[in-house]
Formats: C-alpha cells, structure tokens, sequence
C-alpha cells in the first residue's frame, strides 16, 4: 500500500485496518484425515495474499499450506525480529538461483512436514496419499517442475498464469503423468501466442497426461484485458475497499499503463477461479 498511497497521509488509510479476514485462529478441527495442498505463490508476493482461493479450499476440507519463501515471497520477518528483504534479480543466474531456491524450499517443506513427529493436530490430519500442488506465476513454474521430479504421488496440480520459467530457453518441461489444470489471466493467455512469452505449453502429439485442462478467465466478448497476472490475488476484490480503490486510482492516474486487475468484476473472477479450482480437485483429488 505504501507504493499506492502518493501523496495521501497515512492517517487516510486507518479504514484499512478494519478489513477483517474470514479465517479463524485455532478453529476446531473436524475429526478424519484430509487431502493437502501445497500453495506457492507468485514472486513478490507472499502467500496470506491469496487469501480468496486458500480459504475457500480449506472451507471445502482441504488442508493448505502456503509456503513463502526468503528473498522471494516479499519483505520476511524472521523469528528473531530480522527482515529479510526481496531481492531484484539483475541477471539470468540471480534468476536461476531464485528459482532454484524456490523448488528447494518447497521439497524441504514437504518433506519435513510429512516425516515430522508433531503434536499439532492439523498436521496429524493430513492424508498423504492426497497430495496436490498450486501455483501462481513463479510459484506455477515452481511446482510444475517439483511434480516432475518428486517421488511423491502428487494427485493433481493448477498452475494459474505459468506453467514454464523462461529460463530453459522456453523449452517446455516434459509435465508429469498426472492431471493437470493450467488457468489463464485473459492478459497472460493473450501473451502465450508470443513466441517471447509463452507461459503456456501448447499440447502436442505426445503429451504425457490424458487428464489436462485449460480454462482461460475471461468473458464472452474475450477482452484480453478482462483479467490480468493479480486478478488471482486478493486484490481482485479489495480493489473494492474504498481507501484501496481510491489509492488505486491515484496511482493509475498518474501511470495508467499500471493496470494490474484488469476490467473484469473482481468478484465474478474470484468465484470463476474457485470454481474451476474446487471442481477439478474434487474430480481427481476426492473421487
């Protein structure tokens, strides 16, 4: 907010802190095991910014756990009060090493989590026999090459708005025999047909999986600026908030190339994305 708030005095912007979140601190548990989620988010962005999608799959019985990453995720406090900011990567190795730090973290936290010896009752809940994977931008590239290299039997995986790092020479991975929903921002579907960007692997005659999906967020006029990259984030429907709208507003004011929501009703794209997400793993997950 800080970046979005211009001029504006910081007194302006006390609304904000009456946004309440729908989640519950040490809910009770329902009793059984259930299937998990490992979400990874997008660069710069840390996970308690998903909120919309994480909240509604655990409201569906599904146990998420959001992974942020050092130097990645965002500024990170660590447990000694430190902060760890993001790093910028100027070159093609520091793009790599981020990357790469992005797999590690992830196959570390998966692995602890399931060999841990924990009292913590969510944890105790989990059935690893069920096991999916999303992921959004470099956290959609993150877990498509985790899912091909992993032992585990992941039993689904949704990437939205990646499915590639463009640092393979965009050289698409040979994905996993596993299924697969690929979902789309109309801005990053538009995008994939450049030969610079193509976030999406097409299909071709030989693709390992017979259980892959496409779903492109857009409406029946196909406005390629319906949906865009942070339509996925929880900003698709705090850009509602008046103090938030209005620091919108004031920014694209002064750069209007900044758009980053796209035109599309916030609300309508955040259920449209929950849908498809629920649906598919309830098909491949649950039955």
């Amino acid at each position: 907010m800080k970046e979005m708030s211009g001029n504006k005095k910081n007194e302006e912007f006390a609304q904000i802190k009456n946004l309440k979140s729908h989640s519950t601190h040490h809910a009770e548990k329902a009793p059984g095991k259930f299937p998990v989620i490992f979400f990874v988010p997008g660069y710069g962005i840390p996970a308690q910014e998903y909120e919309n999608i994480i909240i509604h799959l655990v409201s569906n019985g599904y146990i998420v756990i959001g992974l942020n990453s050092v130097f990645i995720s965002g500024d990170l406090q660590m447990p000694s009060g430190l902060i760890a900011n993001i790093i910028t990567p100027d070159s093609d190795e520091q793009k790599n090493d981020l990357f790469n730090n992005s797999i590690s973290d992830l196959a570390f936290s998966v692995s602890h989590l399931k060999i841990k010896n924990t009292k913590e009752e969510i944890l105790n809940s989990i059935d690893w026999n069920k096991i999916a994977l999303v992921g959004h931008s470099l956290g959609s590239s993150t877990i498509a090459h985790f899912a091909q290299k992993t032992k585990l039997k992941v039993k689904a995986i949704v990437t939205l708005d990646l499915t590639i790092d463009l640092l393979c020479q965009n050289n698409c991975p040979n994905l996993v025999n596993i299924p697969f929903m690929h979902i789309f921002s109309s801005q990053f579907y538009k995008q994939s047909n450049d030969k610079c960007f193509p976030f999406y692997c097409p299909p071709k005659n030989k693709r390992p999986s017979p259980d892959e999906f496409l779903f492109v967020v857009n409406n029946i006029y196909n406005d390629d600026s319906y949906s865009m990259h942070l339509s996925f984030t929880d900003y698709s429907t705090l850009q509602y908030h008046p103090e938030i709208e209005l620091a919108i507003q004031s920014m694209l004011s002064k750069n209007p190339s900044d758009q980053f929501l796209g035109t599309g009703d916030g609300f309508t794209i955040s259920q449209a994305v929950n849908k498809k997400i629920l649906d598919f793993f309830q098909m491949f997950l649950i039955n």
